[in-house]
């Protein structure tokens, strides 16, 4: 008799134990989110939503449409700045999305530009921030125009071309931070860096970065695994994105 009142009483426990990791962990979440709105409005004092814009939604194959759940959308006041998108993909990844509006419907490659080059922010220059665990996502505050040029820059210890075509663009990058400005003596609209804690310091992260031009217009997409120690496939963004199986 005392020990099956003993195990009832361990299985009451072990419960109550998954109850509250559960909590803790919807308690994070919820934090987190929290966070990501107050950043957004206190630089930037647009509107925060749940909700996906359809082109944003309809950039990702069908298929995967039902493992993306929204953290946050910023919508600026800023004029000509689109909104900004942070997204959970399947649980286990992070995903950005931004919209930068081209001056003509052109060939990508005929725009786009590359160079190693480590990117600092400007004095004097107030960015609207949104963090992950991994890396915090920021944009110029202000308006931006339409744009001829994308050039793209990194500090990064690797750096691997998936596909580079007219419309679309991809890299698997371990970077330290990554940039977007729109003329070489511009400073960055848009800047990505790494806050992943190691040992000796800041690590690169792994990233999977994507563009996309779609009706007049460049898609910047980046996406990075939960887990700090975790590296992306170096073709799953572009899977999600242009079809193909994702391993689990």
């Amino acid at each position: 008799m005392k020990s099956w009142k003993s195990i009832k009483w361990i299985a009451i426990l072990i419960i109550i134990i998954v109850v509250i990791i559960g909590m803790v962990k919807t308690c994070k979440e919820a934090s987190r989110n929290l966070k990501n709105m107050e950043t957004a409005i206190r630089e930037d004092p647009g509107t925060a939503s749940k909700i996906l814009p359809l082109e944003y939604l309809s950039l990702a194959t069908k298929k995967y449409r039902d493992s993306m759940f929204v953290d946050i959308v910023h919508y600026s006041k800023a004029k000509g700045r689109n909104p900004v998108a942070l997204v959970e993909f399947d649980k286990k990844y992070q995903l950005y999305i931004y919209k930068i509006d081209l001056v003509k419907d052109t060939s990508l490659q005929k725009i786009f530009f590359t160079k190693a080059q480590p990117s600092e922010q400007e004095v004097g220059i107030t960015y609207t921030f949104f963090e992950n665990n991994l890396y915090d996502f920021m944009t110029e505050s202000g308006t931006v125009p339409k744009v001829s040029a994308i050039y793209f820059y990194y500090d990064a210890d690797s750096i691997n071309t998936v596909i580079k075509n007219d419309s679309v663009i991809s890299y698997n990058v371990s970077a330290n931070d990554l940039s977007v400005r729109y003329a070489k003596e511009q400073t960055e609209d848009i800047f990505m860096v790494s806050k992943n804690s190691g040992f000796f310091g800041l690590k690169p992260i792994s990233i999977d970065i994507l563009f996309f031009k779609r009706n007049g217009a460049v898609y910047l997409l980046t996406m990075c695994a939960d887990d700090p120690n975790e590296e992306i496939a170096p073709d799953l963004l572009y899977k999600v994105i242009m079809g193909g199986n994702v391993s689990k």
